[in-house]
């Protein structure tokens, strides 16, 4: 086996001469477009630039709406003053948005089929943790009102003792 290097090697060079121009009689281009069907792409059912703007800002908005709520979930788990810069929870959502529009906002059929069940998951889920966060808060509430309360007993009893 002959082992060349690059430089050896000598590859076919591309000339316009190796380009032809495919042609068709009327016929064939006839027979071709009555075969396509009614639903086959129609270029005036294109949306236009105006709709196609106003559709991205809607998946835009959209997304927007889901960062808000995964913001939401954030602020219950992590700190109540946990929030997205504005900015960038915005350049997420904008390119989100084509993603949103090529694929469809709407689930799976798998998903759709049990929509009610995760739906109602997610709901007990969201009112159990939030109460959990809300025990723990208490708690901790509780906890600064005795160590105040105990503060002052000592500073009283100081006070007495002095």
């Amino acid at each position: 086996m002959d082992v060349t290097t690059l430089e050896e090697e000598t590859l076919p060079q591309h000339t316009d001469a190796d380009e032809h121009t495919e042609t068709h009689s009327q016929q064939v281009e006839s027979d071709f477009l009555s075969s396509l069907d009614e639903d086959d792409f129609e270029p005036e059912d294109m949306p236009s630039k105006a709709d196609q703007k106003m559709e991205l800002q809607a998946a835009s908005g959209l997304a927007l709406g889901g960062l808000m709520a995964v913001e939401g979930g954030m602020k219950m788990m992590l700190h109540p003053d946990f929030t997205f810069d504005a900015k960038q929870a915005n350049n997420v959502a904008e390119k989100v948005a084509p993603l949103i529009l090529k694929y469809g906002a709407n689930p799976p059929d798998w998903v759709k089929e049990y929509m009610q069940e995760i739906i109602a998951a997610f709901a007990i889920g969201s009112l159990a943790f939030g109460s959990v966060m809300q025990v723990r808060q208490l708690k901790a509430a509780d906890l600064e009102k005795a160590k105040q309360e105990a503060e002052a007993k000592q500073a009283q009893t100081d006070a007495e003792a002095a």
